[in-house]
């Protein structure tokens, strides 16, 4: 009997708390109720000219009212939504009550340089994205026709169409890119010469046959011709050199001045009009950044931590360098041999040989050449590396492990 008294209290004690109000609940056990702090979700954003965000106060049941500093730049909606118009810089402003909350919105508006190009084969034209301090994306429609590197660097290959695309954000800008055949021939100019009397046997001759000359270098090149009429001057591929007479004939000379505009081999070829007679002059662009090799072989490893992972024996390395615009552009290339693998002999992977460029014994650039997938044993060739230069000159190059 005592027992279903107990329980029977022990039921109506539950009766009675079931109905008390959560605020009496509250205060029965001394619990007090604090809510969140407001906050607005971005406190400072960049949109791209035209971007829509839209921006909220959390932990808030109230009514928001918004405002913007600038409306010429962004504008903001009685829900929040903020709409970038033109570049520039506007807060953004959400009352509620008498507190505020702000958000730093920067608007701005980028520009691609060209809309369209047109390029002969072997040609590069550098694009460029103003107006925006957001990392620039690079892309091309046709890598076979057109590549572009991720400085904007855009190379012609073999002709056709290609479309480059520069993506800030998730804004695309696109450039139509034509690329044409390489026209035989080049620059002509010709230097007409007085008819002397008697006219004397004709002779055409050149000074040398071949000459070398650095980029952004002249050298000159004495002609004679012993006719009448004119001479002129043929260049196979103007992209490589610039020729441009020096005028005034000394007797049957006259000089020609040739200028490297970019690392290779072209031929100048002279001829005169009176019987077409011509002579060639092979001329070569050394590039004007030259790099000191390290001595090979050597064996060069790849660490993960302090644990050997895998090793390769460089046997040969190379390079090449050319002007690109302002700035000079390398390839370091590497043939070798992969010596181990952590794993097993037949575990095919890549290798990857570390470099580090110095100039005046300071590090300029650094990168590294990665093999194809090899097993222990099976070598590689031709693998290569590309990097930027800002200045000619001489460079060392070093090859480091790779951690």
């Amino acid at each position: 009997m005592k027992k279903l008294r107990k329980i029977l209290v022990a039921l109506m004690v539950v009766l009675c708390i079931g109905m008390i109000s959560p605020v009496s609940l509250a205060q029965v056990f001394n619990v007090k109720t604090v809510e969140a702090a407001a906050k607005i979700n971005k406190s400072k954003v960049t949109l791209i000219k035209g971007q829509s965000l839209q921006l909220k106060v959390n932990g808030n049941s109230k009514k928001v009212k918004w405002s913007s500093s600038q409306k010429g730049v962004a504008t903001v909606t009685g829900k929040g939504k903020v709409t970038a118009k033109n570049a520039g810089t506007a807060v953004i402003t959400a009352k509620v009550g008498n507190k505020k909350y702000t958000c730093k919105v920067t608007v701005e508006a980028p520009k691609l340089s060209k809309t369209s190009i047109s390029l002969t084969v072997g040609n590069k034209y550098n694009l460029k994205v103003t107006g925006t301090k957001q990392k620039v994306v690079w892309s091309s429609s046709n890598k076979a026709v057109v590549m572009v590197l991720n400085n904007g660097l855009v190379v012609a290959k073999k002709a056709g169409t290609a479309k480059i695309t520069a993506k800030v954000g998730n804004k695309k800008y696109t450039c139509k890119v034509t690329v044409k055949k390489r026209k035989t021939g080049g620059n002509t100019q010709q230097y007409v010469k007085a008819t002397p009397t008697p006219a004397p046997k004709i002779e055409l001759s050149a000074s040398v046959n071949s000459i070398s000359v650095k980029e952004d270098e002249s050298n000159t090149v004495s002609i004679k011709y012993t006719g009448t009429g004119s001479v002129y001057y043929a260049v196979d591929d103007s992209n490589i050199v610039d020729c441009q007479w020096i005028k005034g004939w000394n007797n049957d000379w006259i000089k020609l001045n040739i200028t490297g505009k970019k690392a290779g081999t072209t031929t100048v070829k002279i001829t005169n009009s009176t019987n077409n007679d011509c002579v060639r002059i092979t001329v070569n662009v050394i590039s004007a950044v030259t790099i000191k090799l390290p001595k090979v072989p050597v064996e060069v490893y790849n660490y993960y931590g302090n644990t050997l992972m895998r090793a390769c024996n460089v046997t040969n390395i190379y390079y090449k360098a050319y002007k690109t615009g302002n700035s000079y552009t390398f390839y370091i290339y590497v043939d070798g041999t992969k010596t181990y693998d952590k794993y097993s002999d037949v575990n095919s992977t890549i290798c990857e040989v570390g470099y580090k460029l110095y100039k005046n014994g300071i590090v300029v650039t650094s990168g590294s050449v990665l093999s194809p997938s090899v097993s222990v044993g099976e070598s590689f060739a031709g693998r290569n590396s590309i990097g930027f230069l800002n200045e000619p000159g001489e460079y060392e190059l070093v090859l480091t492990n790779i951690k």
